[in-house]
């Protein structure tokens, strides 16, 4: 349940890749004091031919070096997302994460195996301190459809 507090998902974003929905500033989310910092991790999921995709799950899921929690990410229709990911405690400014985008949605074929298609991404995210302005890191994941 901690997790859950230190991780918010913001939304999309509301037009071009570049104006991701996220603080100004990073600030301390109601009711957990001890976070330090956090990072805007923002990006797009399409086919390999470059066609968006929607009907995707998505997730962030930290690294052994990351003291923060996983999220579920919204992709819209469009197929971008957005999300805010605060650190707790500690002093790395930075921390490898990795995105991982499926495609779930009925119209979408499966695998042998019956598994979705799917696409991740290492990321390293820098952490902003708490009272300044984080940067957003910007992914772009390809699911690669038959």
């Amino acid at each position: 349940m901690r997790a859950l507090g230190l991780l918010v998902l913001l939304g999309c974003f509301s037009g071009a890749p570049s104006e991701v929905n996220g603080p100004a500033r990073c600030s301390r989310p109601p009711g957990v004091p001890d976070v330090t910092g956090c990072a805007l991790i923002a990006g797009t999921v399409t086919s390999t031919r470059g066609d968006p995709l929607d009907g995707i799950e998505g997730s962030i899921r930290p690294g052994a070096t990351c003291p923060c929690g996983g999220v579920t990410l919204q992709v819209d229709e469009r197929g971008l997302f957005s999300a805010t990911v605060y650190r707790q405690g500690g002093v790395a400014d930075s921390a490898l994460v990795t995105v991982v985008v499926q495609a779930t949605a009925p119209r979408y074929p499966r695998h042998v195996t019956g598994a979705p298609y799917f696409d991740t991404a290492s990321v390293l995210l820098r952490f902003a301190a708490v009272g300044a302005a984080p940067e957003p890191r910007d992914v772009r994941l390809r699911i690669p459809l038959p």
